[in-house]
């Protein structure tokens, strides 16, 4: 019997269901994150239509909210307040009395540890706005364990208290700050489902400061990840919920006779956005990304990450030194030299993962494999989680659960695909077109270095609604003026003819045509895919001519005249234009049509300013796979280091270059980084002398410097630290051209006086002496510059350790073309296990598992000795039954962490084939570019120590 197909949008669906009773009828508000999976899986008609919810808002401007005026008037809908709804008002009610009424029920969604929505959530209460509060958490309590407990603390008696989150006693404590009583009113609990999370204890409510164990926690201060480390808290007063059927009703009872508590605290997961899902069986990969900020930024842990906790950690030399010198690969890193709070982000994405797993009901237990040093830490993790979560569940519950395959894979496993400059449409749109503003603390924050920075909230896959005339949604804000809002904010003039009001949006999940062509778009080539939109907008045109809204128009040419040349982009600005003719349509079907058709061609016209550069890039980028192809992996970083000399050379110093050689430069600095990336994965096993590192630091120096100069706010966007010590020089090289000239004209003046002749004598003396102190600032930069691209270099050279090789032939194969990406490598190997084999796919087990199998390799070699000859455990018969393992499931999940891109997507939808058999669910903490890969890689030190 086939395994039944796991709808990710659905599952998201039957979360939402679950809190219906909470929801119904309910102002709601939600954070980002939450509205992201709300929007992708098609749960907002379900609130807003099935469930009466009569608005919905940020959550993000609820709290920039100072008055409860200005909470009521946020909240206000056109059927506000209780004596509006019940029946016409009394003339003497005043207006302002019942335009100030507090709400009578708010649905609060957040995705962050309740704990820091203390302040928040009791000043709302305080105002007296909300009669009654709803807290909707995305985390679980057993989540709320990777909270940062040393900063958020409360310190007695000398030590650091840790407690857990109970939901109850959360509630409780929120439910004194609220100075606006609802009536008395007692809610029965609901029944619960079959599948319900049963609880234990005594299901008493904790108080927020009741102690715990002194000995709970003391394994999760470092979070060793060691398959063998003990959790010391296995002894819990209850069981926390990992679903939403679970509802904590102990704050919702009467606590006196007095009254009735107002807040209450439930569980509603929202933790993933299914971009890519399906009813039926389809021979296409389910996409997910995470919606929680905090996973959506992890990325896997490098050397350079590594911090120094102990003042006498001494280097393999004797000498003082950092960690990072004390290891020669990331997996020998002890857990006391990771940084706590990416210690503390793993350990959420593997509550996350082990969470919406078991929400799907699959059994992946037994079955998860890692590949990347990262990734192994998480699988151990997650096993643990597991073993968790299935003590709460009857047998019954688990042998209803379908079995999974979960493969683990690091970013940095590979890193060659995402850097090799794409073609996927959706990765461009993602990494042109902005995001949408976020309001916090009363004011619209958007990032000023838009050009190279689109992507500042990672979790959030939707982009700003573009809208192709006026009014926009930034015009009539303060923001109007501003230029940066001008340029990135609103469309070119391509689309200047669209009249079109609706805004322009990727997410269309309950639309059929809107769907399918958004499929499109991630599992088809740019021109097939344009060809398909162009498709279905004819349909549109044909259906409008037919009912007469519209007239055909057909071009006339003389005889013999050849048919213009069109490009495809202007035939689809055509339709839309033609469609719009009818007015602006009511059909949802027409007007996701239109949107995704605004997105693509603005799109291409942003793609047309930098074209050029990116096909050159991409040249370069094939060249290095060819070079790979030929094993000649060390000339990889050679020919890309002479080609930028070459072309540092031909282009001059700053100071004479002209701004049109400033534009015909043959990449930028963030281009080069990436294809630098790209070089570095590729070299992978190949031997780096000295000489060939010391171009690269050579080449990339004197980037920086001429970037730092023509294009400041590239080098800011990349390298903020290093912008503000090299700031001094760039900006007097900037205003030199700008001095007015005191050359004088050879028609004008022969100079034969005196004081003409003085004064020139002055003048070449002064510029000598400003040339000689330019020079002398253009060294110390020099200095500065080459010393911040030493430790650009560690990561880079991680870049090509960490790069996973799938077999001795993955890119010199004649007679098959093998997908190049690892993450359709693996999709094609499982698919295929007598293809290839996974050398480095490692198999998670319990601890008492792999004793019983060491002792098993033991006595196979205790009888090799005497000659009988017994199947190795290791090697590549090892990992074989690992691949073989992986695919005795049905269900296949990979998820990377890190990130992945829509040409992966699209690659492993290409390696697929027919093959009916798997459903392969690709996830990713977010998806990602080489300009989100750049930032991860060179953070600074102190944003690593921050996370």
């Amino acid at each position: 019997m086939p395994a039944a197909v796991v709808n990710l949008a659905e599952e998201v669906l039957h979360g939402v269901l679950q809190g219906a009773e909470h929801l119904k009828g309910s102002v709601v508000t939600a954070e980002s994150g939450a509205v992201e999976a709300l929007r992708w899986s098609g749960a907002l008609p379900l609130l807003l239509r099935d469930l009466s919810v009569p608005k919905l808002v940020s959550t993000e401007s609820l709290w920039a909210c100072r008055s409860k005026e200005q909470v009521v008037a946020l909240l206000r809908t056109p059927q506000f307040g209780s004596r509006r709804a019940h029946g016409p008002l009394k003339a003497d009610t005043a207006d302002d009395s019942v335009d100030n009424e507090p709400i009578e029920h708010l649905v609060v969604i957040v995705t962050g540890f309740l704990w820091d929505y203390e302040a928040q959530v009791a000043h709302l209460l305080q105002l007296g706005a909300v009669q009654r509060l709803t807290l909707c958490s995305s985390l679980s309590e057993r989540a709320h364990e990777c909270y940062d407990f040393e900063q958020q603390s409360v310190v007695q008696n000398n030590r650091v208290k840790r407690g857990k989150m109970d939901f109850d006693a959360f509630a409780t404590a929120m439910a004194v700050h609220n100075t606006c009583r609802a009536p008395t009113k007692v809610v029965a609990p609901p029944q619960k489902m079959e599948d319900s999370w049963s609880t234990s204890g005594n299901g008493r409510i904790k108080s927020m400061g009741e102690d715990e164990d002194e000995d709970e926690d003391a394994g999760d201060d470092e979070w060793g990840w060691g398959e063998e480390a003990q959790d010391a808290d296995n002894d819990r007063d209850s069981v926390a919920p990992i679903g939403a059927a679970d509802t904590h009703f102990g704050a919702m009872q009467e606590e006196e006779e007095g009254g009735a508590c107002s807040v209450r605290v439930i569980q509603l997961p929202l933790n993933y956005a299914p971009l890519l899902s399906s009813k039926v069986h389809l021979h296409e990969p389910s996409v997910f990304v995470l919606c929680h900020p905090i996973c959506a930024t992890s990325f896997p842990l490098l050397l350079s990450h590594v911090v120094n906790t102990d003042e006498t950690l001494v280097s393999a030399t004797g000498a003082p030194g950092t960690p990072s010198m004390m290891y020669s690969h990331v997996k020998q890193v002890e857990p006391e030299h990771i940084p706590s709070a990416f210690r503390r982000s793993l350990k959420l994405l593997a509550y996350t993962l082990g969470e919406m797993l078991v929400n799907m009901r699959l059994d992946f237990k037994e079955r998860i494999f890692t590949m990347g040093a990262t990734s192994l830490k998480i699988g151990h993790t997650l096993q643990h989680i597991m073993n968790e979560l299935h003590e709460d569940l009857s047998i019954q519950a688990i042998q209803r659960h379908q079995a999974a395959s979960v493969l683990l894979i690091d970013r940095t496993s590979d890193l060659a695909s995402p850097m090799s400059f794409g073609v996927s449409l959706l990765d461009r749109i993602l990494a042109l077109l902005p995001q949408t503003p976020v309001c916090e603390a009363s004011k619209v924050t958007i990032a000023h270095d838009s050009d190279h920075k689109v992507r500042s909230k990672l979790h959030i896959t939707e982009i700003f609604p573009l809208h192709g005339c006026e009014p926009s949604p930034l015009s009539a804000s303060a923001l109007a003026d501003d230029e940066h809002v001008k340029s990135s904010y609103r469309t070119s003039a391509f689309l200047s003819n669209v009249k079109w009001k609706g805004g322009a949006s990727l997410c269309h999940p309950m639309t059929p045509n809107g769907a399918n062509a958004f499929r499109s778009l991630a599992f088809r080539p740019a021109k097939l895919a344009l060809r398909d939109l162009d498709k279905r907008l004819q349909e549109v045109e044909h259906e409008l001519i037919q009912q007469r809204k519209i007239t055909k128009t057909g071009s006339t040419r003389k005889p013999g005249e050849k048919k213009p040349s069109t490009r495809g982009r202007d035939v689809v600005l055509r339709r839309i234009c033609n469609i719009l003719e009818a007015g602006e349509p009511t059909n949802t079907e027409h007007s996701s049509l239109i949107e995704l058709g605004i997105i693509i061609l603005e799109t291409l016209e942003r793609m047309e300013l930098g074209q050029q550069r990116w096909d050159k890039c991409r040249e370069r980028a094939a060249r290095q796979i060819q070079l790979r192809k030929q094993n000649a992996g060390e000339w990889i970083i050679p020919e890309l280091a002479d080609t930028v000399q070459r072309h540092l050379a031909a282009s001059g110093p700053s100071g004479t270059r002209s701004a049109t050689g400033a534009k015909e430069n043959w990449a930028s600095l963030q281009e080069l980084l990436t294809l630098l990336v790209h070089a570095f994965a590729l070299s992978s096993g190949a031997p780096m002398e000295d000489y060939t590192l010391q171009m690269i630091r050579n080449a990339v120096s004197e980037s920086i410097i001429e970037t730092a100069i023509t294009d400041p706010e590239s080098v800011r966007s990349l390298f903020p630290d290093l912008f503000l010590e090299i700031a001094p020089y760039t900006s007097r090289q900037q205003r030199a051209p700008d001095m007015p000239s005191n050359d004088f004209g050879e028609d004008e003046d022969w100079g034969w006086s005196d004081t003409q002749s003085s004064s020139q004598s002055h003048l070449q003396t002064t510029e000598s002496s400003s040339t000689y102190s330019d020079d002398i600032q253009r060294l110390e930069t020099k200095a500065i510059v080459e010393t911040y691209v030493d430790r650009l270099l560690q990561p880079l050279k991680e870049c090509s350790q960490l790069f996973a090789k799938m077999n001795e032939d993955e890119y010199s194969s004649p007679e098959i073309e093998t997908p190049r990406s690892l993450v359709a490598q693996l999709c094609s190997s499982i698919a295929n296990p007598t293809r290839s084999h996974l050398p480095e796919l490692e198999h998670i087990v319990d601890a008492s598992e792999q004793l019983t199998r060491a002792g098993i390799d033991l006595l196979k070699s205790g009888f090799s000795r005497f000659g009988f000859g017994v199947g190795g455990g290791g090697g590549r018969g090892a990992s074989s039954g690992n691949q073989h393992l992986a695919a005795s499931s049905d269900i296949i999940i990979i998820f990377v962490v890190g990130g992945i891109t829509f040409e992966e997507i699209q690659e492993v939808h290409d390696a697929l084939g027919d093959n009916s058999k798997y459903q392969i669910i690709l996830g990713g903490t977010t998806i990602t570019n080489n300009e989100v890969i750049l930032e991860q890689l060179f953070k600074s030190p102190k944003a690593c120590n921050g996370w």
